[in-house]
């Protein structure tokens, strides 16, 4: 999932991807504008409530230092990650992991007129030093969605969390024998129960 966070002019963009095999399905969209921070903690939490969320990336750059917080305290510091974009090595990670997602078909958008504007909007150019950095080429569109799309690009390309499991005795059990659970049960008779006549 990807956030681009703004309040008033720019879009309050939030992306919601499904990764199916090794590409990107979008399948929620909240774009609006002029939304408070309550409503789009609102969405948020609606997403987390009905998908299986394993990372949301967001916009954590200005206003978005709080907004991260706030989400953190929600959902969880290791599904939710924020991201500066005031660094331009950091930018340039996004934007080429979402490049070469659209060069090699691993991401699916609807042929919609506004996310084509946005996606062509941020451009790679040169650096004085030899280096290289994203700019928005267009003053008139914000690409919000490019960075949402980003967001959830640059997550989706890091291995999901592992969780080990340890089972845990009881407090007063006896400890199992290792081959109790046989499937032909032959070790599940003590030789003092068998002498028995059990």
């Amino acid at each position: 999932m990807g956030w681009d966070v703004a309040r008033r002019r720019d879009g309050q963009i939030i992306w919601g991807f499904e990764l199916v095999g090794d590409v990107l399905w979008l399948r929620d969209r909240w774009e609006e504008t002029k939304r408070t921070f309550a409503e789009q903690h609102a969405e948020l939490d609606r997403l987390f409530a009905q998908r299986r969320v394993v990372f949301a990336g967001i916009d954590q750059t200005g206003m978005g230092e709080a907004v991260v917080e706030e989400a953190q305290r929600r959902h969880g510091a290791t599904r939710v990650v924020g991201h500066l974009l005031n660094s331009g090595p950091h930018r340039l990670n996004l934007g080429l992991s979402l490049k070469q997602r659209f060069e090699e078909g691993k991401i699916r958008v609807p042929p919609d007129p506004d996310i084509r504007a946005d996606l062509l909007a941020i451009k790679q150019t040169s650096t004085s030093g030899g280096g290289t950095r994203l700019v928005n080429d267009d003053g008139e569109v914000h690409a919000d969605r490019f960075w949402a799309a980003a967001f959830a690009s640059l997550h989706a390309d890091a291995d999901p969390p592992a969780y080990d499991y340890r089972p845990v005795r009881r407090p007063g059990a006896p400890p199992q024998r290792r081959d109790f659970f046989r499937p032909d049960h032959s070790s599940d008779w003590r030789p003092s129960a068998r002498r028995r006549g059990y």
